[in-house]
């Protein structure tokens, strides 16, 4: 079987995962991150039909509120995404220290694999069709021609 990855933009639903996976990484508490996860999936720049070169932004989190403040980035264009979530019930106050996670312009592969999500790939299995498959790489052991493309 012969394999070729594909640079294919980031759809919403990967932008999605990757902040609440940056955002589980940076230690914030399960319980916030799935309500931002809940407000993003509400957002129409997050459905799985839209696609984005790169996005970069920030997402910061304290005790009352969490900002998720993004530039999503297709084809020449930027579209904002700024959104304020006031924490209730039991998110409220938890955390000890604010939380300021930055978010920097990656390549969409590097940010898949950053972020545990399968790449795209070009399949081919003897004289049969080639066909498009999402292959997980470890996070630390991808190989430099999955990750390194320029946005």
């Amino acid at each position: 079987m012969s394999e070729r990855t594909l640079a294919l933009k980031l759809n919403g639903a990967e932008v999605r995962t990757a902040l609440t996976d940056k955002m589980k990484s940076a230690g914030v508490l399960q319980a916030i991150v799935e309500i931002v996860d809940q407000a993003l999936k509400r957002d129409w720049s997050m459905n799985p039909a839209t696609a984005y070169d790169w996005f970069d932004g920030t997402i910061s989190v304290d005790g009352s509120a969490v900002t998720v403040d993004l530039s999503l980035h297709d084809s020449g264009q930027d579209f904002p995404l700024k959104m304020t979530l006031v924490l209730k019930g039991e998110a409220v106050g938890v955390l000890q220290e604010p939380i300021e996670i930055p978010l920097g312009k990656a390549p969409p592969n590097a940010v898949r694999v950053e972020t545990g999500q399968a790449v795209p790939s070009l399949a081919k299995q003897g004289d049969g069709p080639a066909e498009v498959k999402g292959i997980k790489y470890k996070r630390d052991a991808a190989p430099r021609s999955v990750t390194e493309q320029h946005v």
